[in-house]
């Protein structure tokens, strides 16, 4: 069961979009009222930092009625628009998984890359841009590769890199939907390879 990496970028640039929420352990679904009762009432629990009498109907209220899922989630779920009985995994065993991988400070200019760190993963968009389901206060967002604390790059297992579908997914390709003044640059390699970046997320 594979998608293409063009397919994954749309996925995660309609969550971005239509700012779709952050829930743990949902895969590109609705928060419904009645799911988030019925996840309190279960106690169903949640990340190690949560507490799940709080979490499903009050951390999560403001996501009740639109699209929401984790981190590994978004990734789940874009598979399963294409392929509705991909199964479930986490963000480390999306990495695990990557037929090829390396340090931040690394990585290529091919979007629909993972970037990774342990616990938390997102989409590489190009141009030094993430798409992520970064965390419960956050929702799907696109920040700054320089700015987080990812450590590691990957290929995901179960994606195809080689349809270009109008993407550049040769590191050597120019991008045409990308200003060449928003690849990345030496200075942003430097700056991750220093180590720049914020605090963890969920």
């Amino acid at each position: 069961m594979r998608i293409t990496a063009a397919q994954l970028l749309a996925y995660f640039q309609r969550a971005v979009t239509e700012k779709w929420g952050y829930v743990w352990s949902l895969n590109g679904e609705l928060y419904t009222r009645q799911l988030a009762q019925k996840y309190h009432d279960k106690r169903r629990s949640t990340s190690s930092h949560r507490d799940p009498a709080t979490y499903w109907l009050k951390d999560c209220a403001r996501w009740i009625g639109k699209m929401a899922a984790d981190c590994s989630g978004g990734i789940v779920g874009a598979f399963r628009s294409v392929h509705p009985t991909y199964g479930d995994r986490t963000a480390d065993t999306f990495y695990a998984q990557c037929v090829e991988k390396g340090a931040i400070g690394t990585i290529p200019e091919i979007p629909g890359l993972c970037v990774w760190r342990k616990g938390h993963i997102g989409i590489y968009e190009g141009g030094g841009n993430v798409l992520e389901f970064r965390g419960t206060e956050y929702g799907a967002v696109r920040t700054r590769v320089k700015e987080r604390n990812f450590t590691h790059w990957g290929k995901l297992r179960d994606v195809d890199y080689s349809v270009k579908g109008g993407i550049a997914m040769n590191p050597n390709d120019k991008n045409p939907d990308l200003p060449v003044s928003d690849t990345i640059t030496p200075e942003m390699l430097e700056e991750l390879k220093n180590g720049k970046g914020d605090g963890g997320d969920e």
